[in-house]
C-alpha cells in the first residue's frame, strides 16, 4: 500500500511544467486485418498499452509534451520498428521509452540500449540504468540487467536506431505465473508508469559528459566488411594519442590502439579475429566515435 501511495503522489503532483518532448513506444500492436504481427502474447500486446497510456498521462499533468507510436490494441495499431524510430525523430523526441513484456520462463525486468545515432552515449546509457534501477524498485522485480545490445538492432531494438536518446525495457515475463499477474494489474501498471516517469524526470538533472557519438571527427572505415586489413581514415589528421578501441558486439574490449603521430590513415591488422559483428571507436579530445563493422568467415 505504501509503494502504491508514493507512486499515485509522483503521478499526479503537478510540476511547474517540462517542455521536454518525449516518446512513448507500446511495443508490437495489431496489423490492419486484426493479425498478430509480430506473435505475441495478449498480455504483452495490452499491457505494454496500458503501462504507456498511463505514463503518458502522468507525464502531460507535469507539462512535458509527448508523442505515442499508438495509444490503443485496436486492429491497425501496429507499426513498423522504423516508423517508431522515425516518429521519434520527426518530433525531434529526447527521450524516447520502448515498452515491452518478456517472455522464454525467465522473471524480473532488464532494459536495453545502444547509441548508433543518438547524440551522446552518457544519456543512453545513463537513461537506461535509471529505468532499471526504477522499474526494480517499483515493481519489486529482480533486476536482471541494463546493457547496450548492438547485435539486436535488426530485431526489436531496430526501434532504438533513430536520432532519440532512449532505451527498452522488458517490463517482466509473460509466460511466468508471478509476473504475468503483475503485468495485468492496475495498480502494478501505475506503479510501472511512476518509475519511468522518475527515470525520465532524473535524466535531464544530470550534467552529462561530452561523448559525443556523431561522427564530427569525419572517419571513415573501409572495406567492411573486411577480411584482413581494416582501414581507418579521417578528412582530417588523426591527431598523437588518438585512441582506438576494439570491441566485440558484447561491449568486450579486445585491443586498444594508439596513435603516436599526426596521420590521415590508421590501419590494424584483424585476420586473426573471428567471424562476428565488431565495434570500432575512436576517441580524440570530447568526442567519441563509435562505429560498426563486419568480419565474415576467413
Amino acid at each position: 500500500m505504501r509503494k502504491i501511495f508514493l507512486a499515485l503522489t509522483t503521478l499526479f503532483f503537478s510540476s511547474f511544467g517540462y517542455t521536454q518532448v518525449i516518446c512513448i513506444d507500446p511495443g508490437h500492436g495489431y496489423g490492419t486485418q486484426g493479425e498478430d504481427v509480430d506473435g505475441r502474447t495478449t498480455t504483452e500486446i495490452h499491457t505494454n498499452c496500458e503501462v504507456g497510456l498511463k505514463l503518458r498521462d502522468t507525464l502531460e499533468k507535469k507539462g512535458y509534451t509527448v508523442i505515442m507510436t499508438r495509444e490503443d490494441s485496436d486492429t491497425g495499431s501496429w507499426m513498423s520498428l522504423t516508423q517508431r524510430a522515425e516518429l521519434a525523430d520527426t518530433y525531434e523526441a529526447e527521450r524516447l521509452l520502448s515498452i515491452h513484456c518478456n517472455a522464454g520462463g525467465g522473471t524480473g525486468t532488464e532494459t536495453f540500449w545502444c547509441h548508433i545515432n543518438s547524440p551522446n552515449r552518457a544519456i543512453d546509457s545513463t537513461f537506461s540504468r535509471l529505468v532499471q534501477d526504477n522499474m526494480a524498485e517499483y515493481g519489486e522485480w529482480r533486476s536482471r540487467r541494463s546493457i547496450e545490445d548492438i547485435k539486436y538492432l535488426g530485431f526489436h531494438l531496430g526501434v532504438l536506431k533513430g536520432a532519440a536518446p532512449g532505451c527498452l525495457n522488458e517490463i517482466g515475463f509473460v509466460d511466468t505465473p508471478e509476473d504475468s499477474a503483475k503485468l495485468v494489474d492496475e495498480d502494478w501498471q501505475w506503479l510501472f508508469a511512476a518509475a519511468y516517469t522518475e527515470a525520465i524526470d532524473i535524466s535531464f538533472t544530470i550534467d552529462y559528459p561530452s561523448y559525443i557519438i556523431e561522427n564530427q571527427l569525419n572517419v571513415n572505415i573501409y572495406p567492411n566488411p573486411v577480411n584482413k586489413l581494416l582501414i581507418l581514415k579521417s578528412e582530417e589528421y588523426f591527431q598523437t594519442n588518438t585512441l582506438i578501441s576494439l570491441y566485440d558486439i558484447q561491449g568486450i574490449l579486445l585491443n586498444n590502439f594508439q596513435i603516436e603521430s599526426p596521420q590521415k590513415e590508421y590501419l590494424i591488422h584483424l585476420a586473426d579475429l573471428k567471424k562476428g559483428l565488431y565495434v570500432i571507436q575512436i576517441a580524440a579530445k570530447d568526442s567519441i566515435v563509435s562505429l560498426l563493422f563486419v568480419k565474415p568467415e576467413n
